[in-house]
């Protein structure tokens, strides 16, 4: 509960680079980004209390998220490839899945997926043919209320 009196807390307290933040759907685990194992990986922790850890991701990757059911977390690994890792949370351990390639995703950038996992969303890069023409819409909000587009 935030308000004026709320106090912040430290979640996580070790010597590592940890960010990002991405909570299972029912709340009780969280994704977050490390380089604990001396790479760059996703990690999962018990929440709000951090007793437990699990290593998601193997040969580096961070994560897109959880799918709404909770037995999908999606990796994006070296910038190259989308993955998917079957977890089941047994309310004691979290059993994880081998990781399965999605699809090559070295052509694209700025992921984003669906709840359901079932939809990933990416800008695909311009190649060197392509040039690098960026359009600049200013009343984008308006055009699109008013029909405009």
């Amino acid at each position: 509960d935030l308000d004026a009196e709320s106090e912040s807390e430290v979640f996580l307290d070790d010597s590592y680079n940890e960010f990002g933040g991405w909570f299972s759907p029912d709340g009780t685990k969280m994704l977050y980004i490390t380089n604990a194992s001396g790479d760059i990986e996703t990690y999962a922790a018990t929440f709000p209390v951090p007793d437990r850890r699990w290593q998601i991701s193997t040969n580096g990757g961070v994560p897109l998220g959880w799918s709404s059911d909770g037995k999908e977390i999606l990796i994006l690994r070296d910038d190259t490839e989308i993955l998917s890792i079957a977890v089941e949370d047994t309310g004691e351990d979290l059993l994880i899945g081998a990781p399965e390639v999605l699809f090559d995703a070295s052509r694209y950038q700025f992921f984003t997926m669906t709840r359901d996992a079932q939809t990933i969303y990416a800008i695909r890069r311009a190649t060197e043919d392509e040039g690098g023409t960026i359009t600049f819409i200013s009343d984008w909000m308006q055009a699109t209320a008013t029909g405009n587009r």
